[in-house]
């Protein structure tokens, strides 16, 4: 599962984005860090590879948004939740994952999260809520 936190203090429009990607896989954090590059090039990705890495970096940098695959070794996402949350308390989060479910998504509304969407939506919906967040106008999306 992947999730979202962002934060949101003025107009974005002209700024930089800071944005931390936490996955473990290479692959993933390329991939993702690639098409944010494309879609969204006002932001400025930072990379951890595990959840310990996510919360110092969190406690310890400027964040505006931060991606996190859940599914990280050395720690469970929810708990992840929970420690980004208590860093960036006024942070908006956005929940991905694999489950489908009502039960999943309550269960990440409940750790926290804002919205939770499958990663089955990803591809049409993660893009447009930063852009949303963030006050970002794209024709294309």
């Amino acid at each position: 599962m992947l999730f979202c936190i962002f934060t949101y203090a003025g107009t974005r429009k002209q700024s930089m984005i800071t944005l931390l990607l936490v996955a473990h896989h290479e692959l993933l954090r390329q991939s993702l860090r690639d098409w944010l590059a494309i879609d969204l090039p006002q932001c400025r990705v930072i990379e951890a590879t595990d959840t310990m890495a996510a919360i110092e970096l969190a406690q310890n940098k400027t964040l505006h948004a931060i991606i996190v695959d859940i599914d990280v070794p050395r720690g469970n996402g929810f708990e992840t939740l929970h420690h980004v949350r208590a860093s960036v308390p006024n942070a908006q989060i956005v929940a991905f994952g694999l489950d489908e479910t009502e039960v999943r998504r309550a269960s990440a509304i409940e750790a926290g999260a804002t919205v939770y969407v499958p990663k089955s939506r990803m591809q049409t919906e993660l893009i447009p809520t930063l852009q949303d967040a963030f006050g970002i106008v794209n024709d294309e999306h």
